[in-house]
């Protein structure tokens, strides 16, 4: 089902069609209005384990000139895609009053280009055409086309999905070979839709001539639901001899995974008749329901005792999600888990595909351990250090910064300014004179803004935290939201009311943009920005760019959540922000709804942040001969790599030309940018690796020469290095790292830029413009993340072990990390693991054999060892660099099966009982760890 109120969904993918609708001759729609052979059919199809799918609509319904669209799968996943796609094509649908429309961004070639398009018009605050809207931010939908289809009386369209159910045998001994399900070709209709008698005749008199003969003339209806089966029962004999129910294409055993995943939740059993429980699950539940629910409510997985179409909504709304979805025969018949369902116990579920075929695990867990999980999925709550902003100057002159304090910094300049440190500590080409506004001023405009009182209030309250809507609309205003729900949810606030008199004000974004800026600072900021570019000409704009202190921040990039604004010293023209418009802009976005949103993901504190601003000369587009974004990595030591083989570091280029944009190129913009790769070896050598050149140079010519590429590596080589290195000036020596990634951004600028009021030119030249962290976040808990393990290793840790092995004479723990390969770089501690420490407690009866004295203890971390060897059945065998051996005395401990072998000069070897802690694991290795002991 996929009709109003059914939640987010998005179409997936782009597909090419035979069209054949109405409209421009030519306009290919991507249906067909026949199926002449089976073949047909699966050339639209999309598939699920068991089945295969295409969806039809059919236009004039009950009309004597109805006519039929199949889809092509790869271009629609949902029924009113079609619809809006012909309409903003210029296209009409036939028989439907609504008129198409023209699009200053069309014709669009595809849904996900509509999508890209109608994201960007809702960002920028303009009103889509037709009825669209987006719910839950994710699914473009149309109500109209619902009631077109479903309700309005007489329906103009008709919607469903013909389906084919191949047939299955058994594949074991003694009965292999039965057929244990015949093939199976089914029209299923929309779950909500009423279906009687006459509408029923349509659909089959309609859809069965436009199919293959041997289709069509075996075409059952499939009832979705309890009301479907009732009209189903009291339907003529003729019509009920084509009626099956999902339970007629059950097989006893079968499992089907749509969406692979490994999750633990609460039962929740949602039997026939009392899908009014849907609205009661939660995002910790895994929900078992009897028949697909017409939309995806909040759970952490879905398990269907019915099979799921590849096509249907909640099916597609859970690989969205990322969440565990599967059909399995059975599963609320299952008396275990309907007596585990009664306590709402907790369980894991695990889906996945094997070699063998779909597997569904269901296993019922301690509430220890269901209280362990959570815990790991708690991500700690992300904030700046607090600071006296009466201490803080307004602005600083970010080349006086120190780059050893660029990271204390980040929390008065923010992350931009912060990154401006690095560019500068690393000698390159930036932008000129940058200068940070610091927070105080920020600061200050809440307190004159009569909102450093409000926002506590809003922000605990219980209409802003149940709902998104009203979240926009207080933070945005009323243009931000349907006109509609502002006017039901004033409707019951008096004046005086805390959100409605914010909402009054135009939101908390609107109540910055008309609140002056404080005499005090602004006095201070035009000063700074007089001395720094009063050398610019008037027409030289200066770039407001967001630089908030909890963003760039270690668990929380933020990129792209906060706009940056031109203004001007001396406007010379009516349209041009001066520079206090262009602050309180930039400064009103740290509590737009989008930033909001990712920032509460985040588990961001809201206040704790502010927003700092970076000032510099801005690019007109008409001096930008090439624009870019670029990633330099510093590899592992020992990193192999299908693409790069031993690379010791790699820079990536996106480049394109002129000012188009390489991150965010117009909808169906054909425009691509050159990417280029540079890497090196480590052995002063640097290989150029063209992957792609732009669309926008001639052919054979590249927009970036070698010379240049070169150039663009040693200088993001020296910022990364300069970083690294600030980065493990303050960490201890065991959590120092051997990788970094940072994300820049480029421009290449053509002559006169900035333009100077002396008319002086400068020389066109690359010019760095930003630099960001790309790391992911350490997510264990303080304890581990405070040990000696390197911090790039920490961040990617998917479980952290400790070993045991104890006798009477000798006692070794080893401490090993294991690391999560899919999180790039990838550090190489998947399967053997990271050995981080390791602690010898000596017995007497073990002096004489290695020389130690009596009842010591002896430790070694990682930066000693020479070499660490994995060995079978787990064994551990660690060797101290030569030069360390006097001040740990130990030169080697093996710990590994039942045995422990030391030698420190002489040699110790004695049996030993072995025992693994997990120290640390990620929620779903957690899992997987419980799921391994359990069986």
């Amino acid at each position: 089902g996929e009709g109003e109120g059914e939640g987010e969904g998005e179409g997936e993918g782009e597909g090419e069609g035979e069209g054949e609708g109405e409209g421009e001759p030519g306009f290919d729609d991507h249906t067909l209005q026949r199926l002449e052979t089976v073949a047909t059919f699966d050339s639209l199809a999309t598939r699920s384990p068991s089945s295969s799918a295409v969806k039809f609509i059919i236009t004039r319904f009950d009309q004597s000139r109805s006519d039929v669209h199949f889809y092509d799968g790869a271009a629609y996943s949902l029924h009113d895609e079609w619809y809006w796609f012909r309409l903003l094509n210029n296209q009409a649908v036939d028989g439907v009053a609504t008129a198409p429309v023209i699009t200053s961004h069309g014709p669009f070639s595809s849904i996900p280009q509509i999508y890209a398009w109608a994201r960007a018009e809702r960002d920028a605050g303009n009103e889509l055409p037709l009825d669209l809207r987006f719910i839950g931010d994710e699914r473009l939908y149309s109500p109209r086309f619902y009631e077109l289809a479903l309700y309005d009386d007489p329906r103009a369209l008709g919607v469903g999905t013909i389906i084919h159910f191949p047939e299955i045998r058994d594949d074991e001994a003694p009965a292999a070979g039965t057929v244990l399900r015949p093939e199976i070709w089914a029209m299923e209709l929309e779950f909500s839709d009423n279906v009687d008698e006459a509408i029923l005749r349509t659909f089959l008199d309609t859809v069965t001539p436009r199919l293959p003969t041997e289709v069509g003339s075996n075409l059952k209806w499939i009832t979705r639901s309890l009301a479907q089966e009732a009209a189903a029962a009291a339907m003529p004999a003729d019509l009920r001899a084509r009626i099956i129910s999902y339970a007629d294409v059950v097989v006893e055993g079968q499992e089907e995974v749509y969406a692979e995943g490994l999750t633990a939740g609460r039962l929740l059993f949602v039997p026939r008749g009392q899908e009014d429980l849907l609205a009661t699950s939660r995002s910790t539940d895994v929900l078992v329901v009897d028949d697909v629910p017409d939309f995806l409510p909040a759970c952490a997985a879905l398990l269907t005792a019915t099979p799921q179409t590849a096509l249907a909504h909640v099916n597609l709304l859970a690989r969205n999600r990322g969440i565990p979805n599967a059909f399995v025969a059975g599963v609320t018949d299952d008396p275990n888990l309907s007596q585990l369902a009664r306590g709402r116990a907790p369980v894991i579920v695990r889906a996945r595909h094997t070699a063998n075929g779909d597997d569904v695990e269901i296993v019922a867990m301690s509430e220890a351990d269901f209280s362990a999980y959570r815990q790991l999925r708690q991500v700690p709550v992300i904030e700046p250090p607090a600071v006296d902003v009466t201490t803080i100057p307004y602005t600083v002159a970010l080349a006086d910064v120190l780059p050893e304090d660029a990271d204390d910094f980040r929390a008065i300049g923010g992350g931009k300014a912060a990154g401006f440190v690095g560019l500068l500590a690393g000698d390159v080409e930036t932008v000129d004179a940058p200068l940070s506004i610091t927070v105080r001023a920020f600061v200050e405009h809440l307190e004159d803004a009569n909102l450093t009182t409000r926002l506590p209030l809003i922000l605990e309250n219980r209409a802003f935290t149940s709902s998104a809507t009203t979240r926009k609309l207080v933070l945005e205003g009323p243009d931000a939201v349907d006109a509609a729900f502002t006017e039901a949810f004033l409707a019951g606030r008096p004046v005086g009311d805390l959100l409605r008199d914010v909402v009054d004000a135009g939101g908390v974004e609107g109540i910055l943009l008309s609140t002056p800026l404080r005499g005090s600072s602004a006095s201070a900021i035009h000063a700074a920005l007089e001395s720094h570019f009063g050398r610019y000409a008037d027409s030289q704009g200066l770039r407001f760019r967001s630089s908030s202190n909890v963003e760039d921040a270690e668990g929380f990039n933020g990129a792209g959540l906060y706009t940056s604004n031109t203004g001007y010293l001396r406007p010379v023209d009516s349209d041009d922000l001066d520079v206090d418009d262009a602050l309180r802009v930039t400064w009103a976005s740290y509590w737009g709804s989008e930033a909001f949103e990712e920032r509460k993901l985040a588990r961001v504190n809201h206040l704790a942040g502010a927003m700092g601003v970076v000032v510099h000369a801005n690019f007109p587009d008409r001096i930008e001969l090439s624009n870019g974004v670029a990633t330099f990595t510093r590899l592992p030591p020992g990193h192999q790599n299908r693409d790069l083989g031993n690379a010791r570091a790699v820079l990536e280029v996106n480049q394109q030309r002129f000012a188009h944009s390489v991150t965010n190129p117009p909808p169906g913009s054909p425009h691509l940018p050159a990417i280029d790769r540079v890497i090196s070896d480590g052995d002063g050598v640097l290989r150029i690796e063209r992957i792609r050149p732009s669309t926008l140079m001639p052919p054979g010519l590249d927009l970036l020469s070698d010379e240049t590429l070169r150039r663009m590596y040693r200088d993001a080589e020296a910022v990364t290095d300069g970083w690294l290195a600030d980065l493990n000036s303050r960490l201890a020596s065991g959590q120092r790292r051997s990788t970094l990634t940072l994300d820049f951004e480029t421009r290449v600028v053509d002559d006169g830029w900035p333009a100077l009021r002396s008319g002086v030119r400068l020389p066109s030249r690359l010019v760095w413009k930003q630099a960001r962290p790309l790391e992911p976040a350490i997510v264990a808990p303080s304890n581990v993340a405070q040990l000696p393990v390197p911090k790039d290793i920490m961040a990617r840790a998917r479980r952290v072990e400790r070993r045991r092995c104890a006798n009477a004479d000798v006692a070794v723990s080893i401490t090993a990390v294991f690391t999560d390969d899919a999180l790039q770089p990838p550090m190489g501690f998947d399967v053997d693991p990271f050995v981080s420490f390791f602690v010898v407690d000596v017995g007497a009866n073990a002096i004489a054999s290695i020389g130690a004295a009596a009842n010591e203890r002896r430790s070694a971390v990682h930066f000693v060892y020479e070499t660490v060897t994995q060995g079978p059945g787990r064994e551990v065998t660690v060797a101290i660099q030569p030069a360390r051996q006097a001040a740990i005395q130990l030169s080697s401990a093996t710990a590994g099966g039942n045995t422990i072998r030391l030698e420190n000069g002489g040699t110790y070897q004695g049996a030993a009982t072995c025992d693994d802690t997990i120290v640390y694991a990620a929620p779903a290795d957690f899992l997987a760890g419980l799921l391994e002991a359990g069986e």
